[in-house]
């Protein structure tokens, strides 16, 4: 208990061997936990992206069906744009302070790869007039690759991180998204 509030150490050799040991099992713990809800996203059909990219195609068409539909007229298959999304789990499009706060809600969520999902479906309605102001597929490409939350700070992520929270509880147990 006395090693758990911050501390001066510069080392880790300094902590005692007890905290050493409780830091590894529970990072041990946390990467086989990441490493098992993602394993079907890395076979050879990728089943894992898949099921996330029909999960979030289902949530647009109750969620904002004007994107869905305009992306539709465009030619734009959500499955290609979303996919580096899923693949990554957003890592590419926020800063490692912002996923660190992403990701720490994702992983205290029971089911946190489809709430990942939830999140994704939320950036596209936050982002959907822009996305429909734009004139054709590269652009919507582009803009999704290169989304402008670079200087979102913890307002804009606890706001991201709770509409995703309401979804989630408004749409998960649904019978049909």
């Amino acid at each position: 208990a006395e090693y758990m509030g911050i501390c001066d150490w510069t080392s880790l050799d300094a902590l005692p061997d007890a905290v050493i040991r409780a830091v590894e099992a529970d990072t041990y713990w946390c990467l086989t936990r990441i490493l098992d809800s993602l394993h079907l996203n890395y076979t050879n059909d990728q089943v894992g992206i898949q099921h996330m990219q029909h999960l979030l195609e289902e949530l647009l068409q109750r969620m904002d069906p004007a994107l869905v539909e305009f992306l539709a007229e465009k030619g734009v298959s959500l499955a290609a744009v979303s996919f580096r999304w899923m693949n990554c789990i957003l890592m590419r499009e926020f800063n490692l302070q912002q996923i660190a706060r992403i990701w720490d809600t994702y992983f205290s969520q029971p089911d946190w790869v489809t709430f990942h999902v939830y999140v994704c479906a939320v950036l596209f309605v936050h982002f959907s007039k822009t996305i429909r102001a734009l004139p054709d597929l590269s652009d919507v490409m582009l803009f999704v690759q290169a989304l402008p939350v670079a200087s979102w700070g913890e307002t804009e992520l606890e706001t991201l991180l709770s509409q995703a929270f309401v979804a989630f509880e408004q749409f998960n147990d649904a019978r049909k998204h």
